[in-house]
């Protein structure tokens, strides 16, 4: 083949895997593109669902101001028939009592002393509505008197031992305008379903879809509870995406559909930009090679020429002088020749291995998500087998403790309903740490610490549990060992290295613990003589999720991010930990090393602390179990116990009895304990009240905020005999102080 054949070849060969990468560019462009509008539409939708909400909320603040009204106390209608209607405005609707049979006694829409409509509709509803607490959002409803659809909140009060219903009558148009403020675009429609499928609201000819069922494709997303986004078509004509949004409070579904067209146009638009240019690029840079093989060409084929002029002994043209020259410049076309090729053979050479790379580079990607991909199933799988056998054993204690006739059998059953609840706790504990301590969100209260004294309290801790029965458990630790540290973050970091020495221990088995200085830094080690660590685990031993064993029995147990938490603290403490073992079944070494602190100043010794005496406590809860149990605890030492389950109950009980020690549950319906917090301490009345907050969330920014609305102590949920002794403290110490 000719020279410029070959060129050709070169050229095609260097722009089909070009052509390629830039096919799988441009569509992973598109579904970038797609996924991004998508996720605006699914946020506009939940951004109109959460003023729905709000705007239901301000429903029933206003209802509960108005149930607490003087003029409904004294059963004075006129007058609570005037307020009823200065509270809301013609356009939000209007405000209905019922009385205990259903007949209405107050309509806000007709003026007072008017005769009003018969019983209520839905009227098998209502019996119910009178005994449940809270608030009730109905369906849509044809008001038969109104003639027109409307929506009911509810909410039962009691009136001179009557059961009324407090109702307020809301126009499907009130919703609307949650749409205009939205500004919504024109091509795009968004919808309100009640839970039956009805139409509550529309931003486009509202007059004419609002009352009627939605279409079969939407009622089978509201009733499976669907959330996310839908590709179909409506009326059979317009193909939508629709995203799918339920309302938590009202149980309503907010759908927002955009044409398909609209969002796909404006993606294919800039694809096919994106493709131009590519396209633009590909053509000159084929140009630009066709014009230099050209050159290429013509240039070997005059070097040839000459070439095969003087391979054939035929004479030059020009002058005798001019003989020398042609050699000269025949030599140099030829050694061009090669530069270029060799030049060429680079550039091949670096485009291949730029290949190279990004294949191996593409693979390396995929073998590490397939691995994350894996890590997270093996967790989901551990997390469930770690959930399921301590409820497992706390189901079938609980059944032990509904039998009768075996003390012995009811006692053992207690303390595995003790003790598993106790590791269903550590597994919570350990989970909400990790993901504190990797975000950087842990804030340390450093102090002077001895680490001999606190490694010796854990592993008396750690005996109390009967784990290390079974091993021959020794401490060496001759003098104090100080350090600047977190208290509390130090024995989280001694308990796991304990505890995973004893779980991989078999039993008869030796676990050494020795603390001691070197130069400047403490050394904390615990050795075991357990089954090691491999040589390919070691050094991930400290990742999240990285465990020793993964075999089915898990008779170990853990999540694998007990050591992840020990480095990540050691390092908020500025000091390391490595781990040492000489392989599989020949024990391990995890060797912590934190900086050096001098010893504190001598302080006098404290008093032994008295009997904790009895307390007037009320404990505000909506949990029923929660706060039966809790209840009982705090009856059982001897404290004189009050409940409530929500926020006025416990704001009448606190101004009647004034106890000393309020323990308030911060998730409370309604009003909650942050506002309660904020509103006792207003009362001068309870101004000598103790106020905890008690809760499942104990981030550092959650006892910031309890702080801040007024509490005094925030305590993590359970609450034990232990938590509750620094309750007692806390009041022994404001006792003093007064």
């Amino acid at each position: 083949m000719r020279l410029r054949v070959h060129l050709t070849l070169l050229v095609i060969a260097t722009l089909v895997p070009m052509v390629f990468l830039s096919a799988v560019s441009l569509n992973k462009l598109q579904e970038a593109h797609r996924e991004a509008a998508l996720a605006s539409l699914h946020e506009t939708a939940r951004a109109a669902s959460l003023v729905i909400d709000r705007e239901l909320t301000g429903v029933q603040s206003a209802l509960r101001v108005l149930a607490a009204s003087d003029a409904l106390d004294r059963a004075d209608y006129q007058r609570f028939h005037e307020k009823a209607r200065q509270a809301i405005q013609p356009s939000q609707g209007w405000i209905i009592l019922f009385g205990e049979d259903g007949r209405q006694l107050i309509n806000t829409r007709i003026p007072y002393g008017t005769p009003l409509p018969g019983r209520r509709v839905n009227l098998e509803r209502f019996p119910q509505i009178q005994s449940e607490e809270g608030f009730h959002v109905s369906d849509l409803t044809w008001g038969e008197h109104a003639r027109r659809h409307v929506v009911m909140v509810e909410m039962p009060v009691t009136i001179d031992g009557q059961r009324l219903v407090l109702s307020q009558a809301i126009l499907p148009a009130y919703f609307n305008r949650t749409f205009a403020e939205r500004n919504i675009p024109d091509s795009w429609v968004v919808a309100v379903f009640d839970k039956s499928g009805n139409t509550l609201a529309r931003s486009h000819r509202p007059d004419e879809y609002v009352g009627k069922k939605a279409l079969a494709a939407t009622l089978d997303a509201i009733r499976t509870g669907y959330t996310g986004v839908m590709r179909h078509k409506i009326r059979g004509e317009v193909e939508v995406y629709d995203v799918f949004v339920h309302s938590p409070l009202s149980q309503w579904t907010v759908a927002l559909g955009a044409p398909v067209k609209e969002i796909d146009g404006a993606i294919s638009q800039a694809v096919i930009i994106s493709g131009a240019g590519l396209l633009s690029a590909i053509l000159a840079a084929s140009l630009v090679a066709f014009v230099v093989g050209r050159r290429i060409s013509r240039a070997v084929q005059g070097a040839v020429r000459n070439a095969v002029i003087l391979g054939k002994g035929g004479s030059l043209q020009g002058d005798a002088s001019s003989g020398v020259a042609e050699i000269d410049v025949l030599q140099a076309t030829l050694l061009e020749s090669g530069r270029l090729l060799d030049q060429e053979k680079a550039h091949r050479q670096a485009a291949e291995a730029e290949r190279n790379a990004l294949l191996e580079s593409e693979q390396q990607a995929r073998r590490q998500a397939e691995q994350q991909n894996r890590a997270k199933d093996q967790f989901l799988a551990m997390l469930g087998h770690e959930l399921r056998n301590p409820l497992a054993a706390m189901t079938s204690a609980v059944e032990v403790l509904g039998m009768e006739g075996n003390p012995e059998r009811a006692a053992r059953a207690r303390a595995i309903l003790r003790r598993q609840g106790e590791h269903l706790n550590h597994i919570v504990d350990d989970l909400l740490d990790v993901s504190r301590v990797l975000s950087g969100k842990v804030l340390l209260d450093k102090q002077p610490l001895d680490l001999a004294a606190t490694a010796a309290g854990c592993l008396a801790t750690l005996r109390s549990t009967g784990r290390t029965d079974r091993h021959a458990v020794t401490l060496s630790a001759l003098r104090p060992v100080w350090i600047n540290a977190d208290a509390t973050r130090i024995e989280q970091i001694i308990n796991n290295l304990l505890d995973n020495a004893v779980k991989y221990t078999p039993a008869g088995g030796a676990v050494r613990i020795a603390v001691h200085a070197e130069e400047t830094e403490a050394v904390l080690s615990v050795e075991d003589t357990g089954i090691g660590v491999p040589p390919e685990l070691q050094a991930a031993i400290f990742d999240v999720f990285v465990q020793g064993e993964r075999s089915l029995d898990r008779a170990q147990g853990g999540l694998g991010i007990g050591l992840a938490l020990v480095r990540e603290l050691a390092r908020l403490h500025e000091g390391t930990v490595e781990c040492r073992s000489a392989g599989a079944r020949a024990g391990s070494m995890f060797i912590l090393r934190l900086p050096l602190s001098l010893a504190p100043a001598a302080c006098g010794s404290e008093s032994p602390s008295a009997e904790p005496e009895p307390r007037s406590v009320l404990l505000i809860d909506d949990h029923a179990d929660a706060r039966e149990m809790t209840f009982a605890m705090l009856a059982s030492q001897g404290h004189r116990v009050q409940a409530a389950a929500g926020a006025e109950e416990g704001m009448m009980l606190a101004l009647a009895d004034k106890p000393d020690v309020a323990l308030v549950d911060i998730g409370l319906p309604g009003m909650d304990g942050y506002a309660l917090a904020r509103a006792m301490r207003t009362k001068s009345a309870l101004a000598g009240v103790t106020l905890v907050a008690l809760t499942g969330y104990g981030s550092d920014e959650d006892r910031l905020r309890s702080q801040q609305a007024g509490f005094d102590l925030h305590i993590v949920k359970p609450l034990t005999r232990q938590k509750f002794e620094q309750v007692s403290a806390l009041l022994d110490r404001q006792a003093s102080a007064r």
